[in-house]
């Protein structure tokens, strides 16, 4: 926003400094001429920038929720700028200004050089592309061109990866392994963690974790890392860590670890992998599902794209298994639901009531001691109470069995099925483990589900061209009323290809995925272009109205507003440095739209007001030509 709030100020400033310079007014009288001239391009850049933002506060999803946040502030922001610049800044530059002196200061001498040097060679392209249009419409054909082929080799993907200070860890130990196995596995992990630089604390806990549930083999928890400032060097980032952390975990031989980088922002997915649901479409039993997600898996691990996979199904997990006789428990007078109450108040727990302690609310459950529910004999001694007073033991009812079974069986969309995530190796993008998931061949019967965050993706892929569109559009629609001409107006939005190529080869050189913040950074740069090119065409058509040739007015137009369409541009792009070389919290997002936004502006600033002049004159001798 800083950016771009300047840019008015800027052009009014130039703009009077220039008229004291050029026609020697003092500063009152600049400054009541320069609004004279500049005001309508003021508007028209200001409404021109808020047409382009304003589709984006009707979007909808999770990318709609950031899109609407941009839009307003941007809106709300550049017309408060745009009434700053036509209400204080003239008054500011009439009080302010002192007449230029007839040498500057020997500190701005190296600069003026290199500008009057610089605009010399810029006024002589544009006399060349405004005497020859063909080489202005063959410039725009090479931008066109080079935004088409660029375009497909950027990856994309919904969020960039950030490094959010931790990473989260799962182990999953062999089925049937106790909790004390789970706490020296534990132990060993924090003394690797604990030697690991770049590494402040780990936290921990067993029995449990987020990836596959509860269970004896099974813990989980986080690593934190140290503070950003303290992690700049390449091998103390934290895929560097993922990387040194999952080479060390193989050197415990109990089960299976798995590294996770947090999501992006919070409660938009658990990690920055890909997650979907392996679904059984016709319906199978586990055993079947078992055996088509382990090849699954087997296959994702095969490819270069991917670093690390896991799923969470199993179906081996120990389990008793009762085999009740129910016709002797029938001439005993017991019915199932009977002795199943009873199992579940000695082994589970059968809640009671509440009672009142000291101010506290507590419940009472039913539960046998520990030493009498540890082993299958405590389940066989286990008594149950028949209609006659007596009581039989479990034993005499049926027998229990060691088996193999599910832990956790999920559903999706009312279908059998098993979770995956998978993690993307380096330079990857997500839209492109998102493709290998969709290309690996899958048994018959068996289909794809993606997350809620895939799905997003997934939904928001068309719609970065459905946005540039409607804010070329809405631009040019203003543009039209403001010109009261459809074809000037195609000149300013033409040169908008030139910033765009320009941010797509950024992007591409890089390595940087089309996300959203870099389609954000896309519609601001068709504002801001479009700014810049709206400074050229308006002074160009104030000195065709003046009764000049169409050569010498694009010329004009193009000599006279260099200096400020210079400041407008420089003045972004240092502005966005920090953002480029972003490696704090949020860095991913930094990086992503100043990558885009800056590359595109450079585009704009050495190409785009290059070409500016030319495709004016060209669609100028149209307008002139046919419109009589």
């Amino acid at each position: 926003v800083i950016g771009s709030l300047v840019d008015d100020a800027i052009v009014v400033v130039e703009n009077c400094q220039s008229l004291m310079l050029r026609e020697g007014l003092d500063a009152k009288a600049a400054a009541s001429k320069s609004m004279h001239q500049i005001t309508g391009a003021i508007i028209a850049t200001t409404l021109v920038t808020v047409a382009c933002y304003l589709p984006l506060a009707f979007c909808t999803g999770m990318a709609g929720m950031m899109y609407v946040q941009f839009a307003v502030t941007m809106c709300v922001a550049l017309i408060l700028s745009s009434v700053i610049a036509l209400v204080l800044s003239p008054v500011l530059c009439a009080y302010m200004l002192k007449p230029p002196r007839e040498r500057p200061a020997a500190m701005f001498l190296p600069f003026n050089w290199a500008l009057d040097k610089s605009k010399g060679a810029y006024l002589f392209v544009v006399r060349l592309l405004v005497r020859r249009g063909i080489l202005a419409l063959a410039g725009l054909a090479a931008a066109a061109a080079a935004l088409w082929f660029v375009s497909r080799d950027v990856p994309s993907t919904f969020l960039p990866k950030e490094d959010r200070g931790y990473i989260s860890w799962f182990c999953r130990l062999a089925e049937g392994q106790s909790l004390e196995r789970s706490i020296e596995v534990t132990d060993a992990l924090h003394d690797i963690v604990a030697k690991t630089p770049g590494v402040q604390s780990m936290s921990s806990r067993c029995g449990s974790n987020g990836m596959w549930g509860s269970g004896e083999n099974l813990c989980g928890g986080w690593i934190c890392l140290d503070h950003w400032d303290k992690r700049k060097s390449p091998e103390l980032r934290i895929d560097a860590l993922m990387d040194r952390l999952r080479k060390a975990a193989k050197n415990i031989y109990a089960g299976e670890f798995f590294f996770s980088q947090p999501a992006a922002i919070k409660g938009l997915g658990g990690s920055s992998g890909v997650g979907f649901n392996f679904c059984s479409v016709s319906g199978c039993e586990p055993e079947e599902l078992l055996e088509a997600v382990d090849d699954f898996l087997a296959r994702l691990r095969e490819s270069p794209l991917v670093k690390s996979a896991v799923h969470g199904f199993t179906c081996s997990t120990p389990q008793l298994e009762l085999k009740l006789d129910r016709r002797k428990a029938e001439m005993l007078g017991l019915t199932p639901k009977t002795i199943f109450a009873t199992l579940q108040n000695k082994l589970a727990s059968y809640y009671v009531n509440d009672f009142n302690l000291k101010g506290g609310v507590y419940q009472v459950k039913l539960q046998n001691d520990p030493d009498f529910r540890g082993g299958v004999s405590d389940v066989e001694s286990i008594r149950i109470p028949t209609p006659g007073g007596d009581s039989v033991p479990m034993s005499a009812l049926g027998t229990i069995e060691y088996v193999g079974g599910t832990r956790e069986t999920m559903s999706y969309n009312k279908m059998l099925a098993a979770w995956f995530d998978v993690h993307p190796a380096e330079g990857v993008s997500t839209s492109q483990l998102m493709d290998l998931v969709e290309s690996l061949p899958k048994p018959k019967g068996f289909d794809i589900e993606w997350g809620a965050v895939q799905l997003q993706e997934r939904e928001n892929e068309g719609q970065m061209l459905m946005l540039m569109v409607l804010a070329v559009v809405f631009a040019y629609l203003f543009l039209v009323a403001q010109y009261e001409s459809w074809t000037i107006p195609v000149s300013v939005m033409m040169s908008v290809l030139f910033a765009l190529a320009g941010a797509f080869i950024g992007m591409w050189l890089t390595d940087t995925p089309s996300s959203v913040y870099s389609q954000l950074g896309c519609v601001m740069l068709i504002g801001l272009s479009a700014k810049n090119a709206i400074l050229i065409v308006e002074f160009s058509k104030q000195e065709r109205a003046a009764g000049r040739d169409i050569a010498t007015s694009a010329i004009n137009g193009a000599r006279l507003r260099y200096r400020a369409v210079l400041m407008t541009a420089w003045s972004f792009v240092i502005g966005v440095l920090p953002l480029v070389f972003a490696r704090s919290a949020g860095a991913g997002a930094m990086r992503s739209i100043g990558i885009c936004t800056m590359s595109g502006m450079l585009a704009s600033t050495f190409f785009g007001i290059v070409f500016v002049p030319g495709l004016y004159a060209v669609f100028q001798r149209l307008r002139e030509r046919f419109g009589k």
